[in-house]
């Protein structure tokens, strides 16, 4: 079984995820303070009044420095799409984020309550 998709230009390309077929690996660090920056919309594409989708602007996420995620025109430079699979690495950053704080959270509220023998 292959996995494969189509990017924003329309060429049709396997889609890897195993360590065997990537290189410079290293740790992504963006996170929730990232995810906070981006504005979620809805929107339809034009001429297509009748659906209606969720998602970000590419111009938007580029300029919350997230370029990482956007598909450019051929200049290289024009935003054209956006990456949204790839998004999975910050969204899981920011997921891990909320978790350690709730842990934190409810560690405090566990001590106040211990402190006032509730």
């Amino acid at each position: 079984v292959t996995a494969l998709g189509v990017d924003a230009s329309g060429i049709v390309r396997e889609s890897s995820s195993s360590r065997r077929f990537k290189e410079n690996i290293e740790v992504y660090n963006k996170g929730l303070a990232d995810v906070a920056n981006l504005n979620p919309v809805t929107f339809n594409y034009i001429g297509e009044d009748d659906v209606t989708l969720g998602g970000l602007i590419a111009e938007e996420v580029h300029d919350a420095g997230l370029t990482e995620f956007v598909i450019y025109e051929e200049d290289k430079e024009t935003p054209k799409a956006i990456n949204y699979g790839h998004m999975i690495a910050l969204m899981t950053n920011a997921v891990k984020e909320l978790k350690e704080e709730n842990e934190s959270l409810r560690s405090e509220i566990a001590a106040i309550k211990a402190h006032l023998n509730l």
